[in-house]
């Protein structure tokens, strides 16, 4: 079933970055990835299930790199443009709980100022009964060609959205590196692109395949 997305939020301003307003977001973001990785104490933890510490371990991350690359605020002598990073997760699950499948999809929104903004995709699919990562690799059989099936109907489905034919190329439509980010539910497998990913100027986007297109195709109990 597709649990409905409560999107927990992550956002930092660089131009923001006074002692106490740092720390006003720094309890934000533990609030969402759990005080431990952040060093505060009296903040809940949001994040949960068997991602969590993938989850909290790429968000920290995030916000490292965003900090790294974001340089000195500007001033009234040398203004510098908005930089701005933002991220949401949600949450979609799959059969029963305790032996189906749980994935948070992490959508990420950087804006550095001197480039076009960015929007990519991170998702973390778990097996509860195999008690493991769920990959593109153990999504579906082995020896199975689900990029056959899976590349046309997202083509169409770009086109469809578009109201124009849109073309993928194949090099990026039959790779499968393409495809890392997905989630799993009752009724579809969901694939989670990035901006420009699958064409450019085509924005971050989010492909659902029906199940029952993947018949046969997806690895028994998934």
């Amino acid at each position: 079933m597709l649990t409905p997305p409560a999107p927990t939020q992550v956002r930092r301003h660089s131009k923001e970055a006074s002692p106490m307003t740092k720390t006003v977001r720094s309890a934000v973001v533990a609030a969402m990835i759990g005080a431990a990785a952040l060093g505060l104490v009296g903040v809940a933890t949001a994040a949960s299930g068997p991602q969590e510490q993938q989850v909290v371990n790429y968000l920290t991350g995030l916000l490292q790199d965003f900090d790294a690359q974001a340089g000195s605020l500007s001033s009234l002598d040398d203004p510098a443009p908005t930089q701005e990073l933002e991220a949401t997760t949600a949450s979609y699950s799959s059969g029963a709980a305790g032996t189906g499948t749980q994935t948070v999809v992490v959508k990420v929104y950087q804006n550095l100022g001197a480039a076009p903004p960015a929007t990519w995709f991170k998702a973390f699919s778990y097996d509860n009964a195999a008690k493991a990562p769920v990959t593109f690799g153990t999504l579906f059989r082995a020896g199975s060609t689900p990029l056959e099936v899976i590349a046309p109907m997202v083509a169409r489905q770009l086109s469809a959205d578009a109201e124009q034919l849109i073309t993928i190329d194949p090099a990026v439509g039959l790779d499968p590196a393409t495809y890392q980010n997905f989630a799993v539910t009752d009724d579809a497998v969901l694939f989670f692109f990035d901006r420009d990913q699958l064409h450019p100027a085509y924005g971050e986007t989010e492909v659902s395949i029906p199940r029952a297109a993947l018949a046969g195709l997806l690895t028994p109990g998934l």
